[in-house]
């Protein structure tokens, strides 16, 4: 079973990752922004999501430092400037930004390849 890690205070894109990680039996894990890296520690085959919307240079730090560490997929989502956080996000070791709509259409395909590719599947 994969963990799936998320950094937001969206409220819509909350209830939508726990109503898709009940579907396929995942673990939800929404910690604060200061305990990300322990939780990253104990749950690093899983997926970790950070909202780029508000805070993006920052959570794209940490996602810079916990790719360093762990080998987890990290992706980002966000509501403006698509092309410019993309881009730095990308050069720091995140594997996709997505926009939020395209995001909740496309998270359920990301955790089947993800499952499907867990060792001993």
């Amino acid at each position: 079973m994969i963990s799936i890690i998320a950094l937001t205070e969206d409220w819509l894109l909350s209830a939508r990752l726990a109503k898709i990680c009940s579907d396929f039996g995942c673990n939800l894990i929404m910690p604060g922004a200061d305990q990300i890296h322990e939780v990253c520690q104990n749950n690093c085959s899983g997926i970790i999501i950070f909202d780029l919307t508000a805070q993006a240079e920052q959570f794209i730090k940490i996602g810079s430092s916990i790719n360093k560490i762990c080998p987890v997929m990290i992706l980002g989502v966000t509501d403006n400037n698509i092309k410019t956080v993309r881009n730095q996000a990308i050069e720091n070791g995140f594997q996709m930004v997505f926009t939020k709509r395209g995001f909740i259409r496309n998270l359920a395909l990301i955790i089947k390849q993800r499952i499907q590719n867990e060792p001993g599947n």
